[in-house]
C-alpha cells in the first residue's frame, strides 16, 4: 500500500502534541544527513527519515494527476520510514520496524542515496518554544 510523507506525519504529530504544549514535530525535509546528525543525533534526539525497505533500490511506482495543481505525482515504490538514532565511522544506525529489524546499521553512502531518492524527508520532535 501507499504511505504518507513528512508534511502529513508532522500534521498528525502536532495534533497529538497540541494538548501538551511542550513538544512539537518539525519537518526537516531538505536537510542533509550531516545536518541531522549535528542538530539532532548528537543531542540524543532521534530523527524519522524516509528511505527504502532494507535500503533496497527504489522503484518507480504508480503515477497520478494531482487535483489541486494538475501536476503529475509518481509514487516511489519501496518507500519506508525508519528512525535514525546513531552513527559511527562507516554506518548510520536505525530503529527499524521492518521485519522486526530492531537497531540495524546501514552503510553511510547507501543511506545518503536512499534518503536523497525519497526527497530528503525527515521529521524530529523538539521542545515547543
Amino acid at each position: 500500500g501507499f504511505g504518507c510523507y513528512a508534511p502529513v506525519v508532522v500534521s498528525v504529530m502536532n495534533s497529538f502534541f497540541e494538548g501538551q504544549k511542550s513538544k512539537k514535530a518539525v519537518d526537516l525535509t531538505g536537510c542533509g544527513i550531516d545536518e541531522l546528525i549535528s542538530l539532532y543525533i548528537e543531542k540524543d534526539n532521534p530523527v524519522l527519515i524516509w528511505a527504502t525497505s532494507n535500503m533496497k533500490e527504489p522503484k518507480k511506482g504508480d503515477t497520478w494527476i494531482l487535483k489541486n495543481t494538475g501536476g503529475t505525482f509518481q509514487w516511489i515504490s519501496g518507500e519506508h520510514c525508519l528512525v535514525l538514532v546513531g552513527y559511527d565511522k562507516n554506518n548510520y544506525y536505525f530503529n527499524d520496524p521492518y521485519a522486526s529489524n530492531g537497531i540495524i546499521p546501514f552503510e553511510k553512502g547507501l543511506v545518503a542515496e536512499r534518503y536523497g531518492a525519497l526527497g530528503k524527508q525527515a521529521v524530529a520532535v523538539q521542545d515547543a518554544a
